[in-house]
């Protein structure tokens, strides 16, 4: 059974219900007023791919958008992790728009838990070869530059990541 939200006392109802219980209005006219509004509760998680021409102008552009150390925002800019996770799709695309003011670029992911760890800060990203946190994400731009140059034989295709410590890619 699927709750709407009553469009003249705001509490839940039954989609099937012929009015709302709390105040009569009718199911139908709530329905309406949701599908046309479609609002987007929806968590999501920001995550930086291409830093920018000006590194220090998007680690202001974080900072000023998350409320980050200087620290944690360069930390973001040289391993192209999370900015924000859980937060809204306005939030989401604020940031977006910061980044991509100053050259960079965003994806915006649908938010899971696994993104966190226990302390609810984004995970960092952990080699699987020698569990080094020092990872760098492999530009789509450097992806394709490799596949253009050696073919399907490029030691990046599939690869996201890169270990700065044991130099792999995974």
């Amino acid at each position: 059974m699927a709750l709407i939200k009553c469009i003249e006392c705001n509490n839940d109802v039954s989609e099937f219900a012929d009015s709302c219980p709390h105040c009569g209005c009718p199911v139908s006219m709530s329905k309406r007023a949701n599908q046309n509004n479609k609002i987007d509760n929806s968590k999501y998680s920001v995550i930086l791919s291409q830093r920018g021409v000006n590194p220090v102008k998007t680690i202001d552009k974080i900072r000023k958008a998350t409320g980050l150390s200087l620290a944690e925002g360069k930390r973001i800019v040289d391993n192209h992790s999370f900015i924000k996770i859980n937060c809204s799709i306005e939030e989401a695309n604020n940031i977006k728009k910061l980044v991509e003011s100053e050259g960079g670029a965003v994806e915006i992911i649908l938010y899971h838990p696994s993104q966190e760890n226990e302390s609810g800060l984004p995970k960092a990203v952990k080699c699987p070869y020698c569990n080094s946190t020092n990872t760098t994400k492999i530009s789509t731009t450097k992806r394709s530059l490799s596949t253009y140059m050696f073919g399907l034989g490029s030691s990046s295709v599939g690869k996201q990541w890169h270990c700065n410590d044991c130099k792999s890619d995974f």
